[in-house]
């Protein structure tokens, strides 16, 4: 949306509404317009659509024909799940100037209608606008790109979807926007509409394909296959595949039921009936998409509204919804959201452990802690809520209690394999952080037997065997072969920089640990480093200039003291 200066605020309320006079000798102040809409405008970027949408709303009312305000409004509404009143909004913005999120939301209301041909013309009407952006998502052209180019798949898929509901065969082509490396989902919502108009060959083709497009295919692809192959009578098809799902580390609350449903012939979900589905099915996996890029959370957020306006008790959705407010940073409505999910759904474990997560990021970590533990007494079988418990201690230096859950966490699954190296190295951070070293390096070769590869662990141990002086040109292979791994992380480059001046090559120390600092400006450690590989090469002056920088950024305070050290007396 487009910013708005006070001075515009305060003239747009001077000129659009019709307010009390205030006395002559008072002191001019904000309007009750104004004041509403500072107060919408610092909500919006707080990123709370709720107080957002309350004081643009009651703004509205007050200037009706203010459009900047009226696309604000409409996009917290929408945000908000205010669907019925984002939709009044829509018409309106859409008809005075093309606004493609007013479109699009008109759109998903065709197809909640269930007319297909009004579902393609509205999106006839959605390319309109498609230009250059302006306001809205902020002016972070990254952001603006994002947005553009979501929108733009969003009306492939719904596309895809009207042409199938028209049976003009054209649902391939409308894909077709959606490049090489989407290619699971455009083979998933082929197959999902072939399935829908009983193309059965086809569909099987199209779901394969969408596997096959994958490395390690997601349980969505694997389960909507096994789901045709258990409609179609070939139950024991789709057992091969839940049993494959289940060895790759897939949730078991995921996929015992449907092995088990697989296994006794019981009826399994239908696929897609209804335009409106197959539509939710489109906006749920483009917002899942999107979720995972900052730059793309307001845009996942709005298509996730738009997928719950068509199924409203969509778990999955509802999941995805509460996952997109915690990124916002709205944990207390994340919350809400996960808690809302009922008993015997898949992913209401899931949920619960979120509503822990969000607690302890609350700085409620005694009731994460009860609901954690709680967790893990309910379900003896289940490690997950002891490696949470075992995080929860760790972030908050409680390393004995970390240790203590991790052990219980390793004790419950007995044999650890490769998906189980992060818990073996976080036990091993534990007991490095708190001063049981054979113990910590146990554990993180461990880690590498089960992940010979993993570059954090790689690091991690390589960096310690070098910071303790021991096994240094290992532990620098190890640490070199990290960055060929990870050559944009700053850590681990700066690992690499301090394996070079821990064995004298101070000249290379100092390449790889400014190139460290250009990848993390702000950590103190990496700059106290680059502070000793200058001095050791002579350049004390730009040596004493980063110490000085590292103590700008709040070290701890061994090091604090350190560098205070150094800052007066020079390196010895």
């Amino acid at each position: 949306m487009v910013r708005l200066s006070l001075a515009v605020v305060l003239a747009a309320s001077v000129a659009g509404t019709a307010l009390a006079q205030t006395p002559a000798a008072s002191p001019p102040g904000p309007t009750p317009f104004a004041s509403l809409l500072l107060s919408g405008l610092h909500a919006e970027r707080q990123r709370d659509a709720t107080i957002a949408a309350d004081r643009f709303l009651e703004a509205l009312v007050a200037a009706p024909d203010n459009r900047d305000l009226k696309q604000r409004a409409f996009l917290a509404a929408l945000m908000d799940g205010r669907w019925a009143r984002a939709i009044a909004l829509a018409g309106p913005l859409q008809t005075e100037a093309p606004f493609p999120e007013a479109a699009l939301a008109l759109a998903v209301e065709a197809a909640r209608s269930g007319d297909a041909t009004a579902l393609q013309q509205a999106l006839q009407r959605l390319e309109q606008g498609l230009g250059p952006p302006r306001g809205a998502f902020g002016p972070d052209m990254r952001r603006q790109q994002t947005r553009l180019i979501a929108i733009r798949l969003t009306r492939a898929i719904l596309r895809a979807w009207a042409e199938g509901g028209v049976k003009s065969g054209e649902e391939e082509a409308a894909l077709s926007d959606l490049a090489e490396p989407l290619a699971p989902f455009r083979f998933l919502h082929l197959g999902l509409i072939r399935d829908w108009k009983g193309e059965h060959d086809a569909a099987e083709a199209a779901y394969r394909s969408a596997i096959a497009a994958q490395q390690r295919p997601s349980w969505r692809l694997v389960e909507r296959l096994a789901q045709f192959l258990e409609r179609r009578g070939r139950s024991a098809e789709a057992v091969e595949l839940y049993l494959a799902a289940r060895a790759q580390g897939t949730d078991p609350d995921l996929v015992d039921p449907a092995l088990a449903r697989a296994r006794s012939g019981g009826p399994p979900p239908a696929g897609v009936t209804r335009l409106a589905d197959g539509v939710a099915e489109g906006l749920y996996d483009l917002a899942t998409l999107l979720q995972q890029d900052e730059a793309g959370n307001d845009l996942a957020l709005l298509l996730t509204r738009m997928a719950l306006a068509l199924q409203p008790a969509n778990p999955a959705a509802v999941f995805l919804l509460g996952d997109v407010l915690e990124d916002r940073g709205q944990r207390l409505k994340a919350n809400e959201v996960f808690a809302s999910i009922p008993h015997g759904v898949a992913v209401r474990w899931s949920a619960r452990l979120k509503i822990a997560a969000n607690r302890a990021e609350l700085d409620d970590v005694d009731g994460a802690a009860t609901e954690l533990t709680a967790l893990a007494a309910e379900r003896p079988e289940r490690d997950d809520p002891l490696a949470r418990l075992g995080d929860l201690y760790r972030t908050k230096e409680r390393w004995q209690e970390a240790i203590d859950a991790y052990t219980n966490a390793l004790a419950r699954i007995g044999t650890p394999t490769q998906r189980h190296w992060f818990l073996l190295f976080t036990r091993g951070i534990a007991f490095e952080r708190s001063k049981q070293w054979p113990k910590a390096e146990a554990d993180f070769k461990k880690a590498l037997e089960l992940l010979p590869d993993q570059p954090m662990v790689l690091n991690y141990l390589g960096y310690s065997w070098i910071d303790q002086g021991v096994n240094l040109e290992e532990g620098k292979r190890m640490v070199e072969r990290a960055v060929e791994l990870r050559p944009r992380d700053g850590h681990i480059v700066d690992s690499l920089g301090w394996a070079y001046y821990r064995l004298g090559d101070y000249p290379r120390a100092v390449e790889w640990l400014e190139r460290a600092v250009e990848l993390k400006p702000t950590e103190a450690v990496i700059l106290d480093h680059l502070g000793d590989a200058l001095w050791k090469v002579g350049r004390q002056l730009e040596a004493r200039f980063q110490w000085r920088r590292a103590l700008s950024f709040d070290p701890e305070p061994d090091v604090k003291q350190a560098i205070e050290r150094k800052l007066e007396k020079g390196l010895e």
